[in-house]
């Protein structure tokens, strides 16, 4: 039986290496995680565009040296709320957040735009009696929001940086 498992992991990990599979962050001639690092953000507005802002220096800028920089991210961010639970006496009890973030990767040099996409989250939250505690839990959904739009534009801005070099 250990025999026939190891056999099978042997055969699935041969048949993975022939399909072309490559780590989309992996070290190979050239390295996405230095290119991703040469990404400078610009200004986005109001708090939830500075939140989203610092996610994004976070996750571009995984080395601690800084690089000279090519190119200029720059966003558009938007939200919107939407009840969805209602109790017996017609009050909302639980509501969406969908967030939508517009980007446009350009060339610093000569301003060309490379790359352009959208990343949209939606997330709930509860809407509680207490309107501190519903502004908070918000907040909360918020912020889950836009660092899962960080996390999405990092992977598409990884995924291009891979397919030019290739």
């Amino acid at each position: 039986m250990l025999l026939f498992k190891n056999v099978t992991i042997f055969i699935a990990l041969f048949f993975l290496s022939g399909c072309g599979f490559q780590k989309v962050y992996g070290t190979g001639q050239k390295d996405n995680i230095s290119e991703l690092s040469k990404i400078i953000i610009g200004p986005i507005s109001d708090r939830n565009g500075q939140i989203l802002r610092n996610n994004l220096l976070f996750a571009l800028n995984t080395k601690s040296k800084k690089l000279k920089p090519l190119y200029i991210l720059n966003l558009k961010l938007s939200d919107t709320t939407s009840s969805l639970a209602f109790s017996e006496k017609s009050f909302a009890t639980r509501a969406n957040l969908r967030i939508r973030a517009e980007f446009t990767l350009s060339r610093l040099e000569d301003k060309k735009s490379l790359y352009s996409g959208k990343s949209n989250m939606t997330v709930s939250f509860n809407i509680l009696k207490n309107e501190y505690a519903t502004i908070a839990v918000k907040k909360d959904a918020m912020a889950r929001g836009l660092l899962g739009i960080s996390k999405n534009i990092h992977s598409q801005l990884g995924v291009y940086f891979m397919r030019i070099q290739n």
